[in-house]
């Protein structure tokens, strides 16, 4: 592996440990959903990403191409992003009492994650003005040194956010 394609799996470790221990909702989510349940039903939220950003990424590459109106989209998803952290903030502070069935209830956790995720706006931003760029700028030089970006991101962004629930899950 050359100086340059190393280049873009360590930008990928970055970005993706960057973006996995940012607070942001998320996070918020891995760990609300580890307190409430445990650190398996964490890391079904941390694993949200690698569902929802594949149309993501397919959406910023077509507006990439286009680009005009993503700042209304963005702002749209903002919107219903602060909409949904507020419901589940919500949710979270509302207390219900005691209840011995709780177990029983299905927790629920990668719908959650999917639609968080969805609403949130890091994951437009972050592939809109690097994730994507970046990637186009890796394949100029071949598909393994994209390949290895991707990877290493995604490695870090939901392995860093497992172990966040795994910590959370043992305190």
């Amino acid at each position: 592996m050359t100086t340059y394609n190393a280049s873009f799996f360590l930008s990928g470790i970055v970005f993706g440990l960057s973006a996995g221990f940012a607070p942001g909702p998320l996070t918020a989510l891995v760990i609300s959903e580890t307190l409430r349940y445990n650190a398996v039903e964490g890391a079904k939220v941390a694993l949200s990403p690698l569902i929802t950003d594949l149309p993501i990424i397919l959406f910023i590459f077509l507006a990439l191409s286009r680009l005009a109106g993503i700042d209304g989209f963005v702002g749209a998803i903002s919107l219903c992003g602060a909409a949904f952290i507020a419901w589940l903030g919500y949710e979270s502070l509302r207390f219900r009492g005691a209840d011995p069935r709780i177990d029983d209830l299905p927790p629920h956790s990668i719908r959650k994650g999917v639609i968080a995720n969805f609403l949130n706006p890091n994951p437009y931003l972050f592939w809109f003005t690097i994730g994507a760029p970046t990637i186009l700028e890796a394949l100029e030089t071949g598909l393994m040194p994209a390949f290895s970006f991707v990877l290493a991101f995604y490695g870090m962004l939901v392995g860093s956010k497992m172990v966040i629930a795994a910590a959370v899950g043992r305190s």
